[in-house]
């Protein structure tokens, strides 16, 4: 039999008043009373795992037993040997930045689409919205074949002759001086339009309301003139307009602010990419191929039928699909240049210091990115047809139906226009499809309410009302170094050619509105492509550029705000 002695004299560290679970080493008190050698352990105070149940005793009662030698005395001093100090070993694990991340977690409950976004500028190599792809070749397929026969009728009915003469004289609008005064006025258009962009870059803040006084003195003014003249319903007309353009300048009078600020970034990077604006020219000359190449179309088909009248049936059906196929294309031209020039933009907004990517932009939006530009589109196309048709149907003698329908589809066509450029932002930054990209839109437009629709009008407005004085700046020039170059002796050869001159005065004034407004696209795309940005992902700009979200921040708190936080 086993003899147990007890320690009624036991160290302070090893008193214990309760018994510890088995596996849990007591804490220690620190300093100890009676200190212990290093590296000998005392023994414990709680009965073994392995000996519960067989002492038949009861284990509170034999906690302090002690089976085996007697401890030794306690030490007054000791000297512990400690091992060596390691240097701390390097860990395996990635250490992550959550600082550089910069973006908040996703709210308690929250999905994982809702809190996760497309990645910008990398979207998937698959092409999107195929099936309008596929649709738009085929539909531009037929036309051209259509186009051809249109042609060969034309050909045919001797329409396109090689002789000299014509309806007005061919001469004139083939000579020196009236090739001159084009080239003078698309140059005068040229150098207005930077001006101007120098202009709202540098003034943003003075030139945006001077903008809306000037309309306002120009209609004010009007209807003052008239009222003088007696003109009554003239006047009336004026005098409301500008009641209706004041109303309008007041209420956006305190987004001005934030829209200026826009405008001063987006002049400033389309300045250091200027290949946009070429871009835009482009496009401009594209659409202008367009627009002649459907004259010639209808032309052509309207000598096809001539026998029958423009009644018939398939007359009518083939001039639905030349209108069709016509809009198609113009608004499929119109979404490449913007999806392009806005990924120019947001490459600046979430790359800072890039260079110019005008090129792989272009490249995206004719590859990957076609189907859903081709989608937009037919869209596009569908509604301007439908109002065509009811254009025949008034002309048939349904006034009243023709305008009600009218009248419906032309609101739904403004509500395209301003949404479907925002669409196309969604789509220049993540690549995402039409359908996916527009309800994102719909739920930005719903979070920013009436923001959006300022900005647009703002930035509009004064584009607008800046490339109407630019163009008719040109047209009056040029028609003053036309007339000075006409020569003739008292001015015969002006007063044989009035008509001439103002034809060309006319086509100058359409070229520096077309030139101008080029320019004016790209500025209005910019700030679409930031507004969404925006409204995305606000802190990419915070990081890319701080000065300008501090300015957009101070002038319009709200706008900084992310939609999808």
């Amino acid at each position: 039999m086993a003899q147990y002695y007890h320690l009624p004299d036991k160290p302070h560290y090893l008193q214990q008043q309760h018994p510890v679970p088995y596996g849990v080493h007591p804490q220690p008190t620190y300093p100890p009373q009676h200190p212990v050698p290093y590296g000998v352990h005392p023994q414990p105070t709680y009965q073994p795992h392995h000996l519960q149940g067989r002492w038949g005793h009861d284990p509170v009662a034999q906690q302090y037993a002690y089976s085996g030698s007697p401890l030794p005395p306690p030490q007054t001093s000791w000297t512990p040997s400690l091992p060596a100090h390691s240097p701390p070993q390097q860990s395996s694990y990635p250490e992550y930045e959550l600082a550089s991340i910069g973006h908040q977690a996703p709210p308690y409950g929250a999905g994982i689409l809702e809190s996760e976004k497309p990645e910008k500028f990398k979207p998937s190599p698959k092409y999107n919205d195929l099936w309008a792809m596929i649709a738009f070749l085929i539909q531009m397929a037929g036309f051209m074949v259509l186009s051809a026969f249109a042609v060969n009728n034309i050909i045919k009915a001797g329409i396109i002759k090689s002789g000299d003469k014509g309806i007005i004289e061919k001469d004139f609008f083939l000579s020196t001086n009236v090739m001159m005064t084009f080239a003078l006025g698309i140059g005068i258009s040229v150098v207005y339009s930077y001006l101007y962009l120098l202009l709202t870059q540098l003034f943003p803040l003075w030139s945006m309301p001077a903008t809306y006084w000037f309309i306002m003195f120009v209609f004010f003014g009007s209807a003052g003139f008239y009222l003088y003249s007696q003109i009554w319903v003239t006047a009336a007309l004026f005098l409301f307009l500008g009641v209706v353009f004041t109303k309008t300048y007041l209420n956006a009078r305190e987004r001005i602010k934030s829209s200026a600020v826009l405008l001063k970034e987006v002049t400033a990077i389309a300045r250091h990419s200027p290949a946009v604006f070429f871009l835009s020219f482009i496009g401009l000359f594209l659409q202008l191929l367009c627009n002649i190449h459907i004259l010639i179309v209808i032309t052509g088909l309207r000598q096809m039928f001539s026998a029958k009248g423009s009644s018939d049936p398939l007359h009518i059906c083939l001039h639905i699909v030349a209108y069709f196929s016509f809009y198609w294309l113009s608004q499929v031209l119109t979404n490449i240049v913007h999806v392009t020039i806005s990924g120019v933009f947001a490459t600046h907004y979430f790359k800072s210091g890039s260079g110019s990517p005008t090129w792989a932009s272009l490249k995206r939006s004719c590859t990957t990115s076609f189907g859903t530009v081709c989608f937009g589109g037919l869209i596009y196309a569908v509604i301007q047809t439908i109002k065509k048709i009811l254009d025949f149907l008034r002309g048939d003698g349904n006034h009243c139906l023709a305008c009600i329908f009218e009248g419906c589809f032309h609101l739904i066509n403004e509500a395209l226009e301003f949404i479907t450029p925002l669409v196309y932002c969604e789509v220049a930054i993540y690549g995402k499809p039409f359908v996916p990209a527009a309800k994102d839109v719909f739920k930005i437009v719903k979070d920013r309410g009436l923001d959006a629709v300022l900005n647009d009008i703002i930035i509009s407005t004064v584009w607008g009302i800046g490339a109407f004085f630019g163009a008719f700046v040109a047209a009056v020039s040029c028609q003053y170094y036309l007339m000075m170059t006409m020569g003739g002796e008292g001015g015969d050869n002006v007063k044989d050619h009035v008509l001439e001159v103002w034809i060309v005065t006319g086509l100058t004034f359409f070229l520096g509105m077309q030139v101008i407004s080029t320019a004016g696209a790209v500025i209005h795309s910019g700030v679409a492509t930031i507004f969404v940005a925006l409204a995305e992902d606000p802190d990419a700009l915070a990081k890319t550029k701080p000065e300008f979200f501090a300015r957009i921040q101070a002038a319009y708190p709200d706008i900084v705000q992310g939609v999808h936080h």
